[in-house]
């Protein structure tokens, strides 16, 4: 299992919708997102990689599977979601049921990527491209 946190100055209510809402989440991934936001919906990154939500709590929690054409079937998504004031959240994204070190050294780049990526959008309004990324590394 990898696990990436991330503290946010933002509420949660914000970083929740960046994860909920089709045109927020595609604006920090940099990707043309497709997401049907509910248990048993799909989502889709526009590169033909996606997955289904297991479990959504409001404000709490998602759970999805992550299907990539580079990865074995299996690998769940968890992000978890924490107030630590009105405008802070601590988020936290466990990636587990990796299948080989490749695979866990991947996810552990694309997602400090995305994580940075998250937060910048949050906190700047911008997010961060990987080649922007690559160069704060």
């Amino acid at each position: 299992m990898t696990s990436f946190t991330r503290n946010i100055s933002a509420s949660v209510n914000d970083v929740w919708t960046a994860w909920s809402e089709q045109v927020k989440w595609s604006s920090w991934v940099l990707m043309d997102m497709t997401n049907d936001f509910k248990t048993g919906g799909k989502y889709n990154n526009g590169k033909g990689e996606g997955g289904r939500y297991l479990k959504i709590v409001p404000m709490e929690t998602i759970q999805f599977t992550w299907e990539m054409k580079r990865y074995k079937p299996g690998s769940i998504i968890e992000v978890n979601f924490k107030p630590l004031e009105n405008t802070r959240t601590v988020c936290t994204l466990l990636h587990s049921n990796l299948q080989s070190q490749t695979d866990k050294d991947d996810s552990e780049l694309g997602w400090n990527w995305a994580m940075d990526s998250l937060k910048s959008f949050l906190e700047t309004g911008k997010p961060l491209s990987w080649e922007e990324w690559e160069k704060l590394k």
